[in-house]
């Protein structure tokens, strides 16, 4: 085996390492089995590394390349907005550094469509540890694997802006000089380099923004919350101290033969008491204070409830996956029955043995929509006419509810709409 070969392979294996670092550092999760995963990182390195040995056709080795390296991004959870970012973009950044190696080897005359560097056996040699320094460096983007961001804008910009410094390189390449040439590739490197950055900090931003959005949520629903428990202390306090004088009245109705006056002036008393409900009295603040500010305006829109909630004072999940999961279902099921006759919404949380189980069940109108799901290979259930924003809303539910490797049952029958979430609590 010659030098050149072993160069090759060598490099081969660290551009397979560097493609691994680089799929870790954008994606969030890998779906497939270690095994399926590993043998679609081989079929990219055995199909790129054999074409070019055997027949080196640009056009071949530049579609194989980006079909095998697809099809790597298919082992990891995410959009297909996001593949095609990830695609794109790892393919330009390793192509630029192959051209920045032809270059400081003196091969000035090269074409970006080629393997350029691996024309002799110091370049094959040297395009595997290049490329792999450049994926240490994306390693250090800690936000850039999260969906977040979901401006169409966005996607379109970070994704067209490889392509075209790579078309820009490919125009301007010609006979170039060769310290001018490194100086513009590695400017071209550096501007890819930096979409990354900015998409990492974008993240991060957007992160924050959401993060500080359920902060407020919750400040929010546990202010609701206090005042919800003083009015109705004081309410009970009031009927309390005024029981004498109730009773009295009451008494006179009766010994007066006025029975309706009497049953009158109970429904008030009894409705005076029905203001000041609080539907959920466990002690656990995050779930009493979602649940009572989200129905406190049921009884004034007809809703019929069916509220059981039995979850311990203190319970070890974040308050903002309790905002996200239980805020998400109940608006949803408010939504659902706004504009129908038959109004009804059964709320049952129990907490036992390590599992939290929440069910929400709601009458609607029967008509349900689709939305795509997360990773785009599914859909989910929508069932408000802006089905975009509820499939949204389902979304940031799966994701909370995945923290706690639980799971979420959708379905539906006649005019009855249900959706039960499982969580596994340590």
């Amino acid at each position: 085996m010659n030098l050149y070969i072993v160069g090759f392979i060598f490099s081969s294996v660290l551009i397979l390492l560097a493609i691994q670092k680089m799929m870790s550092t954008l994606f969030e999760e890998r779906r497939t089995s270690l095994w399926v995963a590993t043998v679609s990182y081989l079929l990219y390195g055995f199909s790129t590394g054999i074409t070019f040995l055997l027949f080196n056709i640009p056009i071949i080795n530049i579609t194989l390349g980006l079909i095998t390296l697809f099809l790597i991004t298919l082992n990891y959870k995410s959009t297909m907005k996001k593949r095609l970012v990830v695609l794109f973009g790892t393919y330009v950044v390793f192509g630029i550094a192959d051209i920045l190696v032809a270059f400081l080897l003196g091969f000035q005359n090269v074409s970006v469509l080629e393997y350029a560097g691996a024309r002799e056996t110091w370049g094959a040699t040297a395009i595997g540890p290049v490329i792999y320094l450049l994926s240490l460096i994306f390693k250090r983007f800690k936000n850039i694997r999260k969906d977040t961001i979901s401006l169409p804008i966005f996607w379109i910009s970070t994704c067209l802006l490889p392509v075209l410094s790579y078309a820009l390189l490919i125009l301007a390449m010609g006979n170039l000089p060769q310290v001018v040439g490194v100086i513009f590739i590695i400017a071209i490197l550096g501007i890819n380099v930096l979409t990354f950055y900015l998409y990492d900090t974008l993240s991060a931003a957007y992160e924050d923004k959401i993060k500080s959005a359920l902060h407020t949520q919750e400040k929010e629903y546990y202010f609701t919350q206090c005042q919800l428990m003083q009015e109705s202390a004081e309410k009970v306090k009031s009927i309390r101290h005024d029981m004498k004088l109730h009773l009295a009245t009451t008494r006179h109705y009766i010994a007066n033969h006025k029975a309706d006056e009497a049953m009158e002036y109970l429904n008030n008393l009894v409705g005076d008491i029905n203001d000041s409900e609080i539907y959920s009295g466990t002690g656990n603040i995050a779930f009493d204070s979602i649940i009572n500010f989200k129905l406190k305006n049921a009884i004034d829109d007809d809703i019929k409830l069916d509220i059981d909630v039995r979850v311990p004072s203190a319970l070890n999940i974040e308050a903002s996956d309790v905002v996200i999961i239980l805020g998400n279902l109940l608006d949803n099921a408010l939504d659902a029955v706004a504009n129908i006759e038959e109004k009804f919404i059964r709320l049952n949380v129990e907490f036992n043995q390590g599992t939290l189980f929440i069910r929400v069940d709601n009458s609607f109108d029967g008509e349900v929509q689709y939305a795509d799901s997360q990773n785009g290979t599914e859909q989910v259930i929508a069932t408000r006419k802006d089905g975009d924003n509820h499939g949204y809303g389902l979304k940031n539910i799966q994701k909370s509810i995945e923290k706690y490797d639980g799971n979420m049952d959708i379905s539906h029958e006649g005019n009855l709409f249900s959706v039960g979430v499982l969580l596994y609590i340590k």
